[in-house]
């Protein structure tokens, strides 16, 4: 099955649509009770789970609490607190 895949070297990666350094600044420039739309379909399940693993690991290395939430347009994320347990 694989014996007829080649190797490519030089080939270009495409940009991400929704970049982790554009969310990371955002998240980064936040206060508490802040949020920003990502523009989405609601059944775009992947945009959902990319943007919540990408808060889920700034808020850990940062002390933070998000949530994300559908709302009419797409995905709101709201920064909800400082996380005091750590």
């Amino acid at each position: 099955m694989f014996a007829d895949i080649k190797i490519e070297k030089g080939v270009e990666l495409p940009k991400s649509p929704m970049r982790s350094e554009g969310i990371t600044r955002l998240l980064r420039q936040m206060e508490i009770d802040d949020s920003f739309l990502i523009p989405a379909d609601k059944t775009d399940k992947k945009r959902q789970s990319s943007i919540t693993a990408q808060c889920s690991q700034f808020a850990k290395n940062k002390a933070f609490k998000f949530t994300v939430r559908w709302v009419e347009g797409g995905y709101r994320v709201w920064k909800i607190s400082r996380d005091t347990t750590t």
